[in-house]
């Protein structure tokens, strides 16, 4: 079995040979490969990583002002060869400007996200709140009433420290009996 996917293997790989040899004796490729050798010993000559190259290359101005000037790199790559196969790919588009009715589009959303801020804050001065411009209400107050230590809890919340004791010792089921209406 892993013999078979070892010849399988095998001759994909030499397919793959024939075709990058048959790749190599056109003109375009040749020319291609020519430009990387040179590039790379360009690069070499003047000590400038493929980063660098592609900084100058893409930023506007810094070839007029000089490459001494510009912002540190990110990591180094020594060669075209070396360098990650996006760093060779072109750019995608930069996006269209919008034709003015997606603008007035744009508008009213922003119109409408105003008016429901509006509303918001108003819901918030109608509703009952805990805290000054809060759009929660206060939880409702509950009273529970120990009946061995006659002890009582005013919470509104579940985290107690002298209720989750009394659950602890009694249960949470004997507890939830002891609440007051």
């Amino acid at each position: 079995m892993l013999l078979i996917e070892y010849l399988t293997k095998k001759r994909e790989l030499e397919a793959l040979e024939q075709e990058i040899e048959s790749l190599k004796d056109t003109a375009e490729v040749r020319a291609d490969l020519e430009l990387v050798d040179r590039l790379n010993a360009l690069m070499a000559e003047y000590a400038i990583g493929f980063n660098e190259l592609q900084y100058m290359l893409e930023t506007p101005g810094v070839m007029a002002i000089g490459f001494a000037t510009a912002e540190p790199m990110p990591q180094e790559v020594d060669s075209l060869e070396a360098a990650p196969a996006s760093a060779l790919e072109p750019e995608p588009p930069k996006p269209k400007p919008k034709p003015k009715r997606q603008e007035k589009q744009s508008q009213e959303k922003q119109s409408q996200e105003k008016q429901s801020q509006e509303k918001q804050k108003q819901h918030k001065q109608d509703a009952p709140a805990s805290a000054p411009g809060s759009i929660y209400r206060k939880r409702p107050l509950r009273v529970f009433r120990n009946p061995h230590t006659g002890e009582v809890i005013r919470t509104r919340g579940g985290k107690h420290r002298q209720l989750t004791e009394w659950s602890a010792r009694y249960g949470p089921d004997v507890v939830a009996e002891w609440q007051e209406e």
